[in-house]
């Protein structure tokens, strides 16, 4: 006599179905770089530049470049964006009508960048405030590096208004005012005082700005008392311009004290830079981590 055994699915089924696609940890510290100067080699396919050394920048843009300037500042700094998984990624300005948002929102559509700094030209005030109002609603970080004495010892409604005082009063701190009036003798593009030293040192202090190692412990820093490699302190900054950047919101690379080292000396009247990166940080990862627990999420919501 035969026996029928009823199957186990009538009591219950399974299925296996492989999880929802996820996205990579959030990635703050790559740098980019909105270029005003002339490539030798054409961009590649994905519109945009990216590096992880210099002698790459040397052979797409020229070793007499001030793109290739500022690139060695940003890979001779310890540490660097690499250090936190970053890359170099330089834009160049599809017109120059382009203004300095107009390429920052251009290079979004294409990668993310955590901070964003002008390279072979110098934005306008009204340009950097433009771009700062679109970095604090947008979560990223816009450089701001100036030679113009002014930007640091003017009020918001003095004439000329101060950058850095118009980005505290605007409440920007995704907008980091940072003077230099020195000259930096390694590159001829910057062997005098002005724009183009002030960018190539920027770029070394963005470097350092953006290396923590968010995976890591105890990596975190501040931007107070840092050294630059390759940098040398700016001689214009007397105690009256060192004390009119602490009100204003800008930061500065002095000779400090009796070590005669220079050291980023920082101002928190706009925020402390660390305290907005590591903002910014917290927040793309937050959205990232909650992103990936419902697209691997198989529970019906």
């Amino acid at each position: 006599m035969s026996v029928n055994i009823l199957p186990l699915t009538t009591v219950i089924n399974v299925s296996v179905s492989a999880p929802g696609a996820s996205l990579q940890p959030f990635q703050i510290n790559n740098l980019c770089f909105i270029s005003g100067e002339t490539p030798i080699n054409p961009p590649p396919a994905s519109g945009f530049y990216l590096y992880q050394d210099t002698a790459s920048v040397a052979n797409d843009w020229g070793s007499a470049s001030e793109t290739f300037a500022a690139a060695v500042s940003v890979f001779s700094q310890t540490p660097n964006v690499l250090s936190g998984d970053g890359y170099l990624i330089v834009y160049k300005q599809v017109s120059n009508t382009d203004t300095f948002l107009t390429s920052i929102q251009q290079l979004q559509a294409l990668a993310y960048a955590g901070g964003f700094m002008p390279v072979g030209f110098q934005p306008s005030q009204s340009d950097y405030l433009a771009a700062g109002g679109d970095a604090q609603a947008n979560n990223y970080i816009v450089f701001a590096p100036t030679s113009v004495s002014t930007d640091v010892t003017n009020t918001a409604t003095q004439s000329p208004p101060g950058l850095g005082a118009l980005a505290v009063s605007e409440t920007l701190s995704n907008l980091r005012v940072i003077f230099y009036g020195g000259a930096i003798p390694n590159y001829s593009v910057t062997s005098s005082p002005g724009p183009a030293a002030a960018r190539v040192m920027v770029s070394a202090y963005a470097s350092r700005a953006m290396s923590t190692d968010f995976s890591g412990t105890a990596t975190a820093m501040t931007m107070e008392l840092k050294s630059l490699a390759t940098i040398p302190a700016d001689p214009t900054v007397t105690l009256s311009l060192y004390g009119s950047a602490q009100a204003n919101g800008v930061d500065v690379y002095a000779l400090t004290a009796a070590s005669y080292l220079p050291k980023v000396r920082t101002s928190g009247t706009n925020q402390f830079y660390d305290d907005v990166y590591n903002l910014l940080w917290f927040v793309g990862a937050l959205q990232v981590a909650a992103f990936n627990s419902l697209a691997t999420n198989h529970r019906r919501l």
